[in-house]
């Protein structure tokens, strides 16, 4: 058995394992299938997955992609448990969530959500929030993996933190 968008009854299991209601869901959709014929050169998704001799797909339609993307985000899971709620192996579930996240990146940036995140120098990025009263930053700190270099050790690390 695989967890399918057919399964969500009500308005909180929309919101819970999408993250969107229902509506935006389809609203989002249309955008999503757009922009995944347009990063395939015009062809569609059953196209695609005939041309690669697919016979079962997992994911056969635009709602499945999206919906499987959407779940992935929400929940967090690693790619075995996807993979099993899915009715797949972890490889092939990490390979169709990198996919597809592309797409609805694509999606989200054709609907203007995307905010920018690349600016050329400190005039255009204030440029860009000149108008915004507030600015939230995350500070959360990330420990990272020793580096063998001694110069990237000493850029790296203050020595002070101690981890137990």
């Amino acid at each position: 058995m695989k967890l399918n968008i057919k399964d969500l009854k009500n308005g909180r299991q929309w919101q819970s394992s999408t993250g969107l209601s229902e509506e935006k869901f389809y609203n989002l959709l249309n955008t999503f299938k757009m922009c995944y014929e347009k990063q395939n050169n015009n062809q569609s998704l059953s196209e695609g997955l005939s041309n690669l001799g697919i016979k079962n797909p997992i994911l056969s339609t635009y709602e499945d992609c999206l919906f499987f993307v959407l779940f992935q985000l929400k929940n967090g899971l690693t790619f075995d448990v996807l993979g099993l709620i899915f009715n797949t192996d972890g490889s092939n579930a990490k390979r169709n969530f990198e996919r597809y996240l592309v797409i609805l990146e694509l999606a989200l940036a054709e609907r203007g959500y995307v905010p920018k995140r690349n600016f050329s120098d400190e005039k255009e990025f204030l440029a860009y929030l000149k108008d915004e009263k507030e600015l939230i930053f995350d500070g959360t700190e990330f420990p990272i993996e020793r580096p063998d270099d001694r110069e990237e050790q000493k850029e790296a690390f203050s020595g002070k933190k101690k981890h137990t």
